[in-house]
């Protein structure tokens, strides 16, 4: 692996972390009131294809950042529509 690979997966997941903090603030509150729920959505809709393209070029800094954030993501936006229905 070359050292942008490397450097492409850290930073891939470090901005997927993104994700889980807001979820995280999203449970704490037990609100989603301060969040956009259709921008986490085109953003989950934006790793998904990324991460189709990783399969696709078997590319394993994509495969592994788009994996992690997808599965952000779509917490985040489970918990919003949960949240938002109480």
């Amino acid at each position: 692996m070359t050292v942008l690979a490397v450097l492409a997966t850290v930073f891939g997941l470090v901005g997927a972390i993104g994700f889980y903090i807001q979820a995280w603030k999203v449970f704490q509150r037990k609100s989603s009131d301060d969040i956009s729920i259709p921008s986490f959505v085109i953003f989950s809709l934006g790793m998904f294809f990324w991460l189709l393209y990783g399969v696709e070029l078997q590319d394993f800094p994509l495969l592994i950042a788009n994996t992690v954030g997808l599965i952000g993501g779509i917490s985040v936006i489970g918990l919003g529509v949960y949240y938002r229905q109480m």
